[in-house]
């Protein structure tokens, strides 16, 4: 049996793309399978997890989304599903057998297209057995107050309906990150469409939530230094806040090693308040997935602060990691982020993007207090979140067609 991911967002070997497919990998590399990850050409290194590395692909799922006309829309969805056709059609065609597992493991509606008329490409009857995980915004939601489902981005609600129909035409299985993003897409495409686990560092750490307590410190940030993430905001947001709360440590973590443009000044005001400010920790190494969990077990407050236009429809692995160890979080008003952790029933507040730094500094205040009260809340909520995102059922997913295949 040959398992085949692919990945073309797969560009860097740390943060939650890595996290995820490494994950993947364990698991058929567990099942003896013979293994093959196909990633973006430009990620670093030669040697993986143990697979087959095969550096190929053109295009992240990333691109300039600033320009809403419609007509650019267009063409960035046909070019880059063009060039993803193209790019799984250079693949050796000897790889993909009735018997191969297909995983794409985190494509955007720009790769969608054309990974699934790749698969209707294959004569039927000799197609590879082929699953998606769909991680991005459906392009609708649940309106609570109408009872029914709501278009709040229509060019990808259209491209995702046109998506889930040619996927069912070829046999494909489809899952979701989380519950509400299965609804959602169960609702475009007309069937049932199931949540898979959520497979990030502190997730799947095997932390003790039971000893879980408010730990005197706000993890203000983590993971890649990026401007549309807010990091921009941390800088005065500290000051603000080391002043106001002397007691309390404040701690960011930034990978230095993906540092580029503006960011390095914001990087660089980082460092120097870490000498100015003894309830500041700034952590610029690349963490292991320990402790990157322990950042977010060690924290009573986790803050969120993206600001990017595309978090309005988007979510965050930082708020799974937050909810799953029970932190209160900090998240910006009127978006994905702040919906989502609603319906999860998590402890939150939110700060208008409006108000810049100071707007965050003054919801991590009010973040501050009452913790006390929303302890045993957190820690529940932890702990059911935690029980749906077990590795067993992702096993379970990925092994079911090996038995339909063997009958």
């Amino acid at each position: 049996m040959k398992t085949i991911i692919c990945d073309s967002n797969l560009i860097h070997r740390s943060g939650h793309f890595s996290v995820w497919n490494k994950f993947l990998v364990d698991i058929a590399l567990e099942q003896e399978e013979e293994t093959f990850l196909v990633s973006h050409k430009s990620l670093p290194g030669e040697n993986l997890w143990g697979g087959t590395l095969v550096k190929h692909f053109q295009h992240t799922i990333m691109h300039d989304s600033a320009e809403q006309d419609n007509a650019r829309i267009l063409n960035t969805y046909l070019g880059f599903n063009q060039v993803f056709l193209n790019d799984m059609k250079k693949l050796p065609a000897t790889w993909f057998e009735k018997e191969t597992r297909v995983i794409f493991s985190n494509l955007s509606y720009n790769q969608l297209d054309g990974a699934v008329r790749w698969v209707g490409s294959f004569e039927e009857g000799k197609r590879p057995h082929v699953i998606f995980f769909l991680h991005e915004p459906s392009g609708c939601y649940f309106n609570e107050a109408s009872g029914e489902f709501l278009v709040n981005h229509a060019h990808s609600a259209k491209f995702h309906q046109h998506f889930l129909k040619m996927a069912r035409d070829v046999g494909a299985e489809i899952y979701t990150c989380g519950e509400t993003l299965a609804k959602q897409y169960s609702h475009l495409g007309g069937r049932e469409i199931l949540p898979h686990p959520l497979i990030n560092s502190a997730i799947q750490a095997p932390l003790e939530m039971n000893q879980k307590k408010n730990f005197a410190q706000v993890l203000m940030f983590a993971g890649v230094p990026d401007i549309s993430k807010g990091f921009g905001l941390i800088p005065d947001a500290v000051c603000d806040l080391t002043s106001r709360w002397p007691k309390i440590k404040f701690a960011a973590h930034a990978d230095k090693r993906r540092l580029s443009g503006e960011n390095e000044a914001i990087f660089g005001e980082l460092s120097a308040l870490r000498q100015e400010h003894q309830n500041f920790l700034f952590n610029t190494l690349l963490l292991d997935q320990a402790q990157y969990a322990d950042a977010f077990f060690y924290s009573s407050v986790v803050v969120a602060p993206y600001i990017g236009e595309n978090y309005v429809y988007q979510t965050s692995g930082v708020v799974w990691e937050a909810i799953a160890t029970a932190n209160r979080l900090v998240v910006p008003k009127e978006t994905w982020l702040e919906k989502e952790v609603q319906e999860i029933g998590a402890d939150y507040v939110v700060f208008d993007k409006a108000d810049g730094a100071f707007g965050v500094a003054d919801a991590v205040s009010r973040a501050l207090t009452g913790l006390d009260i929303t302890l045993q809340q957190r820690i529940e909520c932890a702990q059911k979140f935690r029980a749906k995102q077990n590795r067993r059922h992702m096993i379970e997913i990925l092994k079911r067609p090996i038995y339909e295949l063997a009958r």
